[in-house]
C-alpha cells in the first residue's frame, strides 16, 4: 500500500458519491395539513423538508405551500435520489414563525406512498424528524416505457402490467401514467406483497387497439435495475397492439464480484468486460453474466505495495460457486490469447497462483470484504512481478 493508495481512499469516497449519476428522476409530492386552532398553525416563511428512506434519503427541498391554519398545502419536487421506501420526514423551519401540523402525506410518482397523523409544533429554525406509517405494499416495482418518437406511437388507451419471478407472480394492474406522448420515458409503478423470488419476466398488455411503440423497457424491484428490453436489431420498436399481450423474460444469470490491487483488466469467455471500479483497488466490481460462463481471465497491474486478485460467482440464491485460490493458473508473461478459453496454460510460465491472504486477514485489506466470498483468497503469481495475468476454468454449466 503505497501514499497514492491512502490518497485513493479519500478520492474513492467521492467516486461512490458520483457514480450514481445515472438514477431516474423521481417526482415526490409533499403534502401537509395545518392545524385549525392554533395561532402559529401556519408560518410566515417556509420550510424545508427531506424525505428519510430506509438506506437513502432525498435532498432536502424548500416548500412554501399554504401558511393559512387548517388548511393543506403541497409541494411538488423532482429528485434524483432513490429511496424506495419512506420511513420518515425531516423538517426544517426556514424562519422563527413556527409551524404547526396535524397531517402529511408523500406521494411517489402519482402513488400514495406514506402517511403521518398527529401534531408536531416545528419553530424557531428548529428540525424535527417524523415517523411515516407505510400505506402501500412491501415490493414496489418501476417500468419505465421509452416511447418512440413516431407521431403514431403514442397510445390512449389503457396499459397494464404484471411481474413474475422463481416463486409467484403479481397481479395484473393498470398503469397510472399517461402515455400519449412521444420520444418521452413514462413510468409505471406497481405495488404488491407478493414475494415472487427473483425476478424473471414482466407481461405488459395493451388495453385496446391503438397500440403503443416502445424503443426500451426498464424495470427496477425496489430500486434496482434488474432488466432492460431493447427493441430488436434492425427494427425501430417494440409493438403492442389490438389488446395484445406479451413477455418479456429475463434469462438466468450469475454474479462475479472481483476487486484487484491495483488496476483490473477482465475477460469472460475470452471476450473483454466494462464495470465500475476496474481501476480501484478498494471498490469492487460487479459483472452479471450467463449460467454458461466457462472461464474468467484477469489482468492485474499492481502500482506499488501490496498486490492481489480477490473475488467470487455465486448465482441468483446466493450460493457461491466459484472463489479465488490456488487452483487457478498465474503468468507473469504475456503470451497471444493468453484470455481464450482454448489456450493451453500447460508451460512453465503457467503455475499455480500463489495465495497472498485470506480475504479479510491482512490489515490493508480488512475493510474490502464487500460481498465478495470469505472463503475467496487474495492471489498472485509465484513470481513477483507488477503485471499479472490469471485464468480461473469453471468446471460447472447452467447453475
Amino acid at each position: 500500500m503505497n501514499q497514492r493508495k491512502v490518497s485513493a481512499i479519500c478520492c474513492a469516497l467521492v467516486y461512490i458519491l458520483l457514480i450514481n449519476t445515472g438514477v431516474e428522476a423521481i417526482e415526490y409530492v409533499f403534502t401537509h395539513e395545518t392545524a385549525a386552532t392554533s395561532n402559529s398553525a401556519g408560518g410566515a416563511t417556509g420550510y424545508f423538508y427531506t424525505l428519510l428512506g430506509n438506506t437513502k434519503e432525498s435532498g432536502e427541498h424548500e416548500c412554501q405551500g399554504s401558511r393559512n391554519k387548517g388548511s393543506v398545502g403541497s409541494c411538488t419536487v423532482t429528485d434524483g435520489t432513490d429511496i424506495w421506501e419512506v420511513m420518515g420526514v425531516r423538517i426544517r423551519n426556514s424562519g422563527t414563525d413556527a409551524w404547526t401540523f396535524v397531517k402529511m402525506e408523500v406521494r411517489i410518482e402519482g402513488v400514495l406512498w406514506g402517511t403521518w397523523q398527529g401534531t408536531q409544533k416545528i419553530s424557531d429554525l428548529s428540525a424535527s424528524a417524523i415517523e411515516f406509517t407505510r400505506t402501500v405494499s412491501a415490493y414496489q416495482y418501476r417500468i419505465t416505457y421509452s416511447i418512440w418518437s413516431n407521431a403514431n406511437a403514442r397510445t390512449t388507451d389503457a396499459q397494464y402490467a404484471k411481474i413474475s419471478g422463481t416463486k409467484g407472480e403479481t397481479v395484473e394492474k393498470q398503469c397510472e401514467a399517461n402515455f400519449n406522448v412521444i420520444n418521452q420515458d413514462v413510468t409505471c409503478i406497481l405495488f404488491s406483497d407478493v414475494d415472487i423470488g427473483y425476478y424473471r419476466c414482466v407481461t405488459l398488455r395493451t388495453g385496446g387497439s391503438d397500440g403503443i411503440d416502445l424503443t426500451q423497457i426498464a424495470v427496477r424491484v425496489n430500486g434496482t435495475l434488474v432488466h432492460t428490453i431493447v427493441k430488436p436489431e434492425g427494427t425501430n420498436f417494440i409493438g403492442l397492439d389490438n389488446s395484445e399481450s406479451k413477455n418479456f423474460c429475463k434469462d438466468p444469470t450469475l454474479t462475479l464480484r472481483i476487486n484487484c490491487d491495483d488496476i483490473l483488466t477482465l475477460y469472460l469467455d475470452g471476450k473483454q468486460q466494462e464495470a465500475a471500479n476496474l481501476h480501484l483497488w478498494n471498490i469492487e466490481s460487479t459483472i452479471e453474466t450467463s449460467t454458461n460462463l466457462g472461464m474468467i481471465a484477469t489482468k492485474c497491474q499492481n502500482t506499488g505495495g501490496l498486490a492481489g486478485i480477490l473475488g467470487s460467482l455465486e448465482n441468483e440464491r446466493g450460493d457461491i460457486l466459484f472463489v479465488t485460490n490456488t487452483e487457478w493458473k498465474c503468468s507473469s508473461a504475456f503470451e497471444d490469447g493468453w484470455e481464450q478459453p482454448e489456450f493451453q496454460d500447460t508451460s512453465s510460465n503457467w503455475q499455480n497462483a500463489q495465495k497472498v491472504s485470506d480475504h479479510d486477514s491482512t490489515f490493508l485489506w480488512k475493510s474490502l470484504i464487500g460481498k465478495i466470498s470469505l472463503n475467496a483468497d487474495w492471489i498472485w503469481s509465484q513470481t513477483q512481478t507488477m503485471i499479472v495475468y490469471c485464468r480461473g476454468k469453471i468446471l460447472f454449466k447452467g447453475k
